[in-house]
């Protein structure tokens, strides 16, 4: 019974995410020192990687701990699937489009893993600034 009823309330989630506009700004859900924001547009989005910490080379500069980033490009929303092209190679990645407790989130393969697995999502997956309850 347990069972059923994770599966039918992850089927409703899924369906609810469906019809929601995806665009807007995703930060991590919690306080980060390090991580990801990426910014969906219509039908394009940049991705960039922030940190507090500084690496200093041996001259005494700081170095860039992200020079491949911001990456930017085009996605299409596949119902609960973002897939993003990459402009600079045409690589393309996948996220998993959620809404849970009024917040859009956005979810890697080990972040929906780790939902299936234990029936919860981490503190810090990427949340769309302004969602409701955050």
């Amino acid at each position: 019974m347990t069972t059923m009823r994770f599966s039918v309330i992850a089927l409703l989630a899924g369906l609810l995410a469906a019809c929601t506009s995806v665009e807007g700004t995703y930060y991590p859900g919690c306080p980060a020192f390090a991580g990801s924001k990426i910014v969906l547009g219509k039908r394009d989005f940049s991705w960039d990687q922030f940190t507090d910490l500084v690496l200093i080379d041996n001259s005494g500069n700081a170095t860039d701990q992200f020079p491949d980033f911001p990456k930017h490009g085009s996605y299409e929303r596949d119902g609960q699937f973002l897939r993003m092209t990459f402009a600079a190679d045409g690589s393309v990645d996948t996220l998993h489009v959620r809404q849970h407790d009024g917040r859009l989130l956005l979810l890697t393969d080990t972040d929906l893993e780790e939902w299936q697995r234990t029936g919860r999502y981490a503190d810090c997956v990427l949340t769309r600034e302004n969602s409701e309850g955050k």
